[in-house]
């Protein structure tokens, strides 16, 4: 257990054939020369939410019993997206219903267990959330237009499901606890 604040990171995970789905892609960006977290064991997910604390018990318990309330959903990521003021490249779900209620009642969830404010509010808040899995970060304008071009050349949207969620806390590449969702129906119809 961490003794001095430090950041933990709430994400969303992917069923098993939408991970090989976007390892392959980083597998094609490493191909061309071009370094991705994923080839060094990094998980793809989308951060949904991010706290400062000493103690994580408290988000394990909370999300044992938030898991078992959620049923796994359909995702599309569907577009290619940029940071550019951090060199972020990135595939962006279509924002559906399911996702954005997620996303609400974490937040909710969490209030509720008197954490501490929500880190990078401005990007994670409930109004300002844009929901992404990265694919490449800290790249210069020029590696950045190569991503994208590379991206583009191999584009074929990803049709998945999200699985479940986890805490991550850097530097770990993967998640320090995991948490299933329900099962879904077997409609993989997307909004």
């Amino acid at each position: 257990m961490p003794h001095n604040p430090t950041t933990i990171f709430l994400t969303l995970y992917f069923d098993p054939a939408t991970e090989q789905a976007i390892n392959r892609l980083w597998h094609i960006l490493a191909d061309a020369g071009i370094p991705v977290p994923g080839i060094n064991g990094h998980r793809p997910h989308i951060t949904i939410a991010a706290y400062d604390t000493t103690e994580y018990t408290p988000y394990q318990q909370l999300l044992g019993h938030f898991s078992q309330s959620q049923h796994a959903f359909p995702i599309r990521l569907h577009a290619l997206g940029i940071f550019p003021e951090t060199g972020v490249v990135f595939l962006a779900p279509r924002v559906t219903a399911p996702l954005l209620s997620l996303h609400t009642a974490l937040l909710t969830a969490c209030a509720t267990i008197g954490s501490t404010p929500l880190k990078y509010a401005h990007h994670l808040g409930d109004s300002n959330w844009m929901p992404h899995c990265t694919l490449a970060r800290g790249q210069t304008p020029a590696q950045v237009r190569s991503i994208v071009a590379t991206c583009v050349d191999h584009w074929q949207a990803i049709d998945g499901m999200i699985a479940g969620i986890g805490i991550l806390i850097p530097p770990t590449v993967v998640d320090v606890t995991q948490y299933a969702f329900a099962s879904a129906p077997s409609s993989h119809e997307h909004s």
